[in-house]
């Protein structure tokens, strides 16, 4: 619901956007998702399934992927980049064992210089192909719970528990065969991997090579249906008419949004990032609870306080395009890393609700003096919002703990804000503003427990979001490895979770998470 300054925010544009940060994070080309999903429902209508499965095959298309950051620490740590082996694993069938190994090897290697060399079959290579599989079922767990979230029907929830099943019944996680499968999963399927393929071979040839999968990962009946209609339904358009396209489509679910929903949809955003890393889990939403008590401090209207903690939700998007852990790598990723800003410019600003949040976030590394990035803009051109998001941002990364750099105290943080000031980076009204949010140090209120968690399950669910082992969690609390991991099953039964993805964005939707501040 907009106000009268402000367009409508609508469910299927901040849809949307995910979809295209997802392609981001896929390694393929911007508006891969958008015309996925309509041509599905192409599809769909082709084959006269009906409506709700048109609308099922719609959803699938622009959300298959949403769980995609979660546990992606750990595809970075087997192949060095997921979102190189992701892009190259989309156009193989990885049921094909020679190509399967070819791929799985060409990204394995370097990645792991200090691991033995892989050999088809050994123990070491069957240990990452398990840990392979373990993180791609994560992110039918978490792509499900978000379609929760996002306030999308059960069936489409459903659908999102299986977006990596096969016809053949040689998919994962639960191994569904055939008819089992959800209609708007086969169709999606047989779609994306025909995108897929296009992206690297002229269409002529991507008929052939569907065709050959069929009664493989593929419906026989879909694929029957597809190859007559595929050079319609996969003609080329641009990103920006895949969008139209997509925001064409109407459905019920995509009404337009109260303000209570574009928030509870900002936070979906915001656990979407900060699941790509153990290390930033909880960073945006604590950066927007900061920010929204900075406002406050600074007399903003209830308006642009709201616009400001719904920018400081969605401010690190762009990261989801900086593959590898260009993040935290200053020596070869700060570069990348430099570009976030820009790549949120390229999704945000799409959904016209949005644009507002949009301007804000593309200042958010931004200084007065013309040094920050991607822009390097100057006191000029910096309104008081992106200046204040900066500053929030700023001294959230200062307190929280990252590898590369010593963590500040709080008031080692402000001191740090305040040198800027004189500087002439950062602006003093909106440090003033921050540091009397953050309190200097002073403790904030406790956190509830949630789901029967005793206070010790809450402190083992934080090493587990981090990315801690058993034995790292059980020197970092004086538990043996085996308490350790009572507890964890403990937490994961509690929860009716299975997987640290999982756990890890219910750990950030209940504020179980507040980095620099624990």
């Amino acid at each position: 619901m907009g106000t009268a300054d402000t367009l409508p925010v609508r469910r299927n544009e901040v849809i949307g956007v995910l979809s295209l940060a997802t392609d981001f994070a896929i390694g393929q080309p911007l508006g891969y998702g958008l015309r996925s999903a309509v041509a599905s429902v192409g599809l769909a209508r082709a084959m006269r399934l009906g409506e709700q499965i048109a609308t099922e095959a719609y959803y699938h298309g622009l959300l298959r992927y949403c769980g995609c950051t979660a546990e992606t620490d750990k595809l970075n740590a087997l192949f060095g980049d997921k979102i190189a082996i992701r892009k190259n694993f989309s156009t193989i069938d990885p049921a094909d064992g020679p190509e399967f190994v070819r791929v799985l090897m060409s990204h394995v290697g370097p990645a792991r210089t200090d691991h033995p060399p892989l050999q088809h079959g050994d123990e070491n290579f069957m240990n990452v192909v398990g840990q392979t599989v373990a993180v791609f079922s994560a992110h039918c767990e978490v792509a499900a719970r978000i379609g929760a979230r996002l306030g999308l029907p059960e069936n489409v929830q459903n659908n999102l528990r299986q977006l990596y099943e096969r016809w053949d019944g040689h998919g994962f996680p639960n191994h569904v065969v055939g008819e089992a499968i959800a209609p708007a999963v086969r169709i999606v399927l047989v779609v994306q991997d025909a995108l897929a393929l296009l992206d690297i071979m002229p269409i002529e040839r991507v008929g052939p090579v569907i065709a050959g999968r069929s009664g493989g990962p593929y419906d026989p009946a879909v694929v029957a249906a597809f190859l007559p209609v595929m050079q319609r339904l996969l003609a080329p358009v641009t990103d920006e008419a895949a969008w139209s396209a997509a925001m064409a489509f109407d459905t019920a679910e995509d009404a337009v949004l109260s303000e209570e929903q574009i928030d509870a949809v900002c936070d979906v955003i915001a656990d979407f990032v900060d699941l790509k890393s153990p290390l930033i889990a909880g960073h945006s939403r604590a950066v927007a609870a900061l920010v929204d008590d900075a406002a406050r401090a600074a007399r903003m209207s209830d308006a642009a306080r709201a616009e400001m903690r719904r920018a400081a939700l969605w401010h690190d998007i762009g990261y989801i395009a900086i593959g590898g852990t260009a993040r935290f790598d200053t020596a070869e990723g700060s570069e990348r890393s430099r570009l976030h800003p820009y790549f949120a410019g390229r999704m945000v600003p799409r959904a016209p609700g949005l644009a507002a949040v949009g301007s804000i976030i593309a200042e958010h590394h931004e200084r007065l003096d013309g040094s920050g990035f991607h822009r390097g803009v100057r006191a000029s051109d910096l309104p008081a919002k992106g200046r204040l998001l900066a500053v929030a941002e700023a001294y959230q990364n200062l307190v929280e703990d990252r590898p590369f750099r010593v963590t500040l105290t709080p008031a080692q943080a402000g001191a740090r804000l305040r040198e800027e000031v004189k500087r002439g980076t950062l602006d003093g009204e909106a440090v003033a503003a921050v540091l009397e949010a953050a309190g200097q140090g002073k403790r904030g209120k406790k956190v509830p427990f949630v789901a029967g968690l005793t206070a010790r399950e809450v402190d083992v669910l934080q090493h587990v979001a981090r990315g801690a082992t058993t034995k790292e969690i059980g020197v970092s609390l004086g538990l043996s490895p085996k308490t350790v991991d009572n507890h964890i099953q403990s937490i994961y039964g509690k929860l009716g979770l299975k997987t640290r993805g999982g756990a890890t964005l219910f750990a950030m939707e209940h504020g179980l998470l507040r980095p620099g501040q624990n």
